[in-house]
């Protein structure tokens, strides 16, 4: 932390501050996520990365609708995945942009990844 740049000490110290007001269960999962995530090969860490801060920038009220099918596409078998993520229900309920993210990110994410109301 030492070596970081005034700006990027105190994000980081505000982010060790939010981690540390958690519900010792949300920490738990998100130590579990930052585990499974360090041994995946840098490019894929890197489009998981970007596709959740696309997910956190949707617009509020679709970022439900969107998590609860991340979830339900991270429960299903591949074959059933493939399926899903091409049937004409998937691309008539999500947009454009959606349907990139939650196929990056079903697609992406290690089958034991702990998705939060999961």
């Amino acid at each position: 932390m030492e070596r970081a740049n005034p700006q990027q000490q105190e994000r980081m110290r505000a982010a060790l501050e939010r981690y540390n007001r958690l519900p010792p269960a949300a920490r738990e999962r998100l130590f579990r996520q930052y585990q499974l995530l360090k041994d995946l090969p840098v490019r894929q860490q890197a489009l998981i990365s970007r596709q959740f801060q696309a997910f956190n920038q949707l617009p509020e009220d679709r970022r439900w609708p969107v998590g609860q099918e991340l979830i339900r596409l991270h429960r299903m078998p591949p074959e059933e995945r493939a399926a899903r993520l091409e049937s004409e229900d998937f691309a008539t309920r999500c947009s454009p942009a959606e349907r990139q993210i939650l196929s990056d990110l079903a697609l992406n994410l290690p089958p034991e990844y702990p998705l939060a109301g999961k």
